[in-house]
């Protein structure tokens, strides 16, 4: 197996998984933790918080150095692998056809697992797990591949966004989107999910009176099985509705409203917001 072969395949390896963790992280880390660091001083959040600020642009410089390194390791890696081993199994008495074949299957099932465990897998859950701390570790080098290669990646987000629209779909800016009660209820869900995890798994939620498809013992299972990526979603959606309520109330010292009028649970119980409820005799 050439040695430098070996080498560039580690590198494209490595670089695989930091692209991976810089499109996890990014999307999973919390807003206002990130510009919490910023204001606090730290030069690694500043570059963080402009990633954020122009996320069709980041996550497009993600995935064209995805693209390019998984395309790089299966271009350098597999053909050095199966010359390896074609070079061991050479020395036996099979078939020069069965040597070639087994050789390629070899290499592509070694590389794939490498490429799956520890450029895919491995950077997406610890992005997931510790989103803001990788987010940070990340930024700097990102910004500075994003920098060299800014005309290319607006290429292709322009491309991306003809197509599109050439087949119907609406491009917004992640600035742009509007909040979705429902979608925001998801995470009120998980935590509380969350919070009565242990009720949910030794099974006493049976013992609660109410078990219709509402009630919070159904809701308590039901959030066990939420997608992440609608998690992550809605996330990214908390975050951006904290920055605005805490712009839109920066003047108001008091909000009186009704129970549950408008999505007005979610904003107080998702921003920090706290909410005093009172009787009220008309």
């Amino acid at each position: 197996m050439s040695i430098a072969a070996l080498l560039l395949g580690l590198i494209l390896l490595v670089l695989n998984g930091f692209f991976v963790a810089v499109e996890i992280s990014l999307l999973a880390a919390r807003r206002g933790v990130i510009e919490q660091r910023a204001e606090g001083g730290d030069r690694r959040a500043v570059v963080a918080l402009r990633a954020l600020r122009e996320l069709p642009i980041t996550f497009s410089g993600a995935q064209l150095g995805i693209t390019l390194a998984s395309l790089g390791l299966g271009a350098v890696a597999e053909p050095a692998v199966a010359a390896a081993f074609k070079k061991v199994l050479g020395t036996t008495a099979l078939p020069a056809g069965f040597v070639t074949a087994i050789s390629i299957t070899l290499a592509l099932t070694i590389v794939v697992f490498l490429h799956m465990v520890i450029g895919e897998m491995a950077p997406k859950n610890l992005a997931i797990a510790r989103a803001e701390d990788v987010a940070l570790a990340v930024a700097r080098p990102f910004a500075l591949l994003v920098k060299l290669l800014r005309p290319l990646i607006v290429v292709l987000n322009g491309a991306a966004n003809l197509l599109a629209r050439a087949i119907g779909v609406d491009v917004i800016d992640e600035r742009e989107l509007g909040y979705n009660s429902e979608e925001l209820l998801l995470v009120l869900m998980a935590e509380a999910a969350t919070a009565f995890d242990e009720l949910t798994r030794s099974g006493q939620d049976d013992q609660l009176v109410r078990q219709t498809a509402d009630a919070w013992p159904n809701l308590f299972r039901v959030a066990r099985l939420i997608p992440a990526v609608e998690y992550l979603r809605a996330q990214r959606l908390r975050t951006a509705l904290m920055r605005d309520l805490h712009a839109a109330l920066a003047d108001v010292d008091l909000l009186v409203h009704a129970p549950f009028a408008a999505g007005l649970l979610q904003c107080t119980n998702l921003t920090g917001h706290p909410t005093i409820v009172a009787p009220f005799v008309g």
